[in-house]
């Protein structure tokens, strides 16, 4: 599968300003939508949210599903949401505390759907597997955490196929 460059730009993009933002003040905040032309958000929990004309994203343990996702796709049924981006290409969510066991799971439910496999790969600390759903193309990456399950992270990338 394919990541659309756009996707991939603006998720970098997002990530650094979560990082400059995550312990800036209201001040800084300012400074960076005056720079980038983005819309900063932080809460007192440390939770960020941006909104540029690319997209939208939510960083923290306050992100959410966006209203966008495609209800036809299946989600993983554990793990903490801690990442939402939506861009014109699609959209990427980040679950943190998964296992091997909820990445088979999700790509069972997946499959159940209709889903057919592209491809799969398996090596120490990361597992990865694409598929395809009807105008969808699915991309997920478990990369565990050996000494800590709580901070094993799944990826979970859903692209409109055509784009």
């Amino acid at each position: 599968m394919k990541i659309a460059p756009k996707m991939l730009a603006f998720g970098t993009v997002l990530v650094s300003l979560t990082f400059a933002v995550g312990a800036c003040s209201n001040p800084a905040e300012k400074a960076i939508e005056k720079e980038t032309g983005a819309k900063v958000k932080t809460d007192k929990d440390g939770n960020v949210k941006i909104k540029t004309k690319d997209g939208e994203a939510e960083f923290g343990e306050g992100a959410s599903l966006p209203k966008t996702f495609p209800k036809s796709i299946p989600l993983p049924k554990s793990g903490a949401m801690i990442s939402a981006t939506t861009t014109a290409e699609g959209w990427m969510l980040q679950y943190r505390g998964m296992s091997a066991k909820d990445f088979t799971d999700v790509a069972a439910q997946i499959e159940s759907e209709g889903g057919t496999s592209t491809y799969e790969s398996e090596m120490e600390g990361m597992r990865s597997a694409s598929y395809e759903l009807g105008e969808f193309s699915i991309q997920l990456m478990l990369i565990t955490d050996a000494d800590d399950a709580n901070e094993s992270m799944l990826s979970y990338v859903v692209s409109k196929t055509n784009q």
